[in-house]
């Protein structure tokens, strides 16, 4: 195996591509050098399909429409209702729907279908019955181009089990090494689903040791999206 150091600048951008594309720095720096490197492999049998992954039935690029008609509902001594999106919040920067606050400008608007304080009172959304504890479907130009999931370790296994028996095996695994603070060493997958036109990451450590995380990306819209981010100025260098 060959460890290879990228130079600060070039980290950033690989970083930053990855988060927009539903993917780990890593398999996106593997894909490109399988890329640039390699003759085009023919797609496996079953991953060629032109039609977009849908966790639950939220196919990637349905509309924001169909979106908020398939979750509305009342809630219960709340002045708003479901589901929970940016655009009633436009400019805003809101945390728990990982809305910046020049998402507005960009066209793009994310959404939970619950509140956060339905989470604590035991409301959580589930992945093959496992509770999540963020949910996020997020649109660019009134389309759905991506769902971010975050949920425990602990229930890492089965929602691994549920997208193996939906999808088949993962297309591409990694197996990563992380360390705490004491300085004991943990192991932690990445695996990814692909087909023509959209992707599913499944990472096992995401952030901290106990937080796992499912991305569903649809290529070409988050793609529009990456065009439309914010470059950084490095003014606070």
């Amino acid at each position: 195996m060959v460890t290879i150091t990228l130079p600060p600048e070039l980290e950033q951008v690989v970083t930053q591509q990855a988060a927009q594309q539903g993917t780990t720095p890593e398999l996106l720096a593997l894909d490109k050098l399988r890329g640039l490197l390699l003759p085009s492999p023919q797609p496996p049998v079953g991953q060629g399909s032109s039609e977009p992954f849908d966790l639950k039935g939220d196919r990637l690029g349905m509309s924001l429409q169909q979106f908020k008609a398939k979750y509305a509902r009342r809630v219960q001594d709340h002045n708003e209702s479901a589901p929970f999106c940016s655009d009633t919040r436009p400019g805003q920067e809101i945390v728990t729907l990982l809305s910046e606050a020049w998402h507005t400008k960009a066209g793009i608007v994310n959404c939970s279908i619950t509140f956060l304080f339905e989470a604590f009172q035991g409301d959580e959304p589930t992945i093959a019955e496992v509770k999540t504890t963020l949910l996020v479907h997020h649109f660019v130009d009134g389309m759905l181009y991506r769902i971010t999931a975050w949920f425990p370790h602990d229930g890492y296994f089965k929602v691994k089990d549920g997208l193996i028996a939906k999808h088949g095996p993962s297309k591409q695994q990694e197996t990563n090494s992380y360390q705490n603070r004491l300085g004991a060493t943990f192991t932690g997958e990445s695996l990814i689903w692909a087909n023509a036109v959209s992707t599913i990451v499944l990472t096992e450590r995401f952030g901290d040791l106990e937080t796992s995380a499912l991305i569903f990306a649809h290529r070409e819209l988050s793609a529009i999206v990456a065009a439309r981010t914010p470059k950084p100025t490095g003014d606070d260098l």
